[in-house]
């Protein structure tokens, strides 16, 4: 907050920090995704890689409204979440609903982790989505009842990651 001389509201404020430190990750996925989707230019893909641990969580933004709000805005999401297991359970609920939904609309990941010492190999497997050369979108008409993709990947061994649609779920599939 600015300067004030009012210690009601300064009170306030002082209130919302946790001695130990505290999340505001719900904010930051809704923030960063729009704030991305402002400075984007023509061709440019806007991907959102996130890192925390779990911990007290103070966002003013509820899961469901954070989800809608940051699909509209990234075309990837990135997470990885360091659960030590000492976290508030609505806290750990929320923002694992946020980042697993992001992760699966957008053909990204997300990784819990049970130790900090698990982050290396994390931010690796997020890495390779980050260097893969080819992303594939299609847009159809919103009336069609039936809707179908067939996808034919010529190079052996190269793994394709669905996004979930609807009742599907996302996983790495061999051709």
């Amino acid at each position: 907050m600015d300067h004030t001389d009012d210690r009601g509201a300064a009170g306030n404020a002082l209130r919302l920090v946790a001695p130990q430190g505290g999340n505001y990750m719900l904010d930051a996925f809704s923030e960063a995704s729009t704030d991305l989707r402002k400075l984007s230019r023509e061709g440019d893909r806007a991907a959102v890689v996130a890192v925390t641990g779990t911990g007290p969580e103070f966002s003013y933004r509820d899961k469901y409204r954070t989800a809608e709000e940051a699909e509209k805005n990234a075309e990837l999401f990135l997470s990885v979440e360091i659960d030590s297991g000492d976290a508030d359970p609505d806290a750990r609920v929320n923002l694992s609903y946020v980042m697993e939904r992001l992760a699966r609309a957008t053909g990204g990941r997300y990784d819990n982790i049970l130790s900090a010492m698990g982050t290396d190999g994390a931010l690796r497997k997020l890495s390779a989505h980050l260097r893969s050369g080819y992303r594939l979108a299609y847009a159809t008409v919103p009336d069609l009842k039936k809707r179908s993709l067939d996808l034919s990947v010529a190079r052996v061994g190269t793994k394709v990651l669905l996004p979930r649609t609807s009742s599907r779920e996302a996983s790495p599939r061999e051709p």
